[in-house]
């Protein structure tokens, strides 16, 4: 879908959240497999011919499933103890 400049909180700036929670949380291997698996199951479900707008149910389930690895990522982490620095991945985001 197009970036509309009046929509800052649209689905690019969400993706890009997820991107970045992703790398944070696993580096570019945890993002690669997240797209992998994103990828495929919009291609599955909701296929898109490639003409026009980007479906805007295509573009929001490629975000969810982002936004789910994001959540089993955060899952696998070992629990945060009192005095952890705050720049540990998990309290980034």
């Amino acid at each position: 879908m197009d970036d509309d400049e009046d929509d800052y909180y649209g689905e690019s700036y969400f993706q890009d959240v997820c991107e970045m929670a992703l790398l944070a949380l696993g580096g570019q291997r945890l993002l690669e497999d997240a797209v992998d698996v994103a990828a495929g199951h919009v291609d599955e479900h909701f296929p898109w011919d490639g003409y026009g707008d980007e479906p805007a149910p295509r573009v929001a389930a490629y975000i969810a499933v982002l936004r789910e690895r994001v959540v089993i990522a955060r899952a696998a982490l070992p629990a945060r103890r009192p005095g952890d620095p705050p720049d540990q991945p998990w309290s980034c985001i």
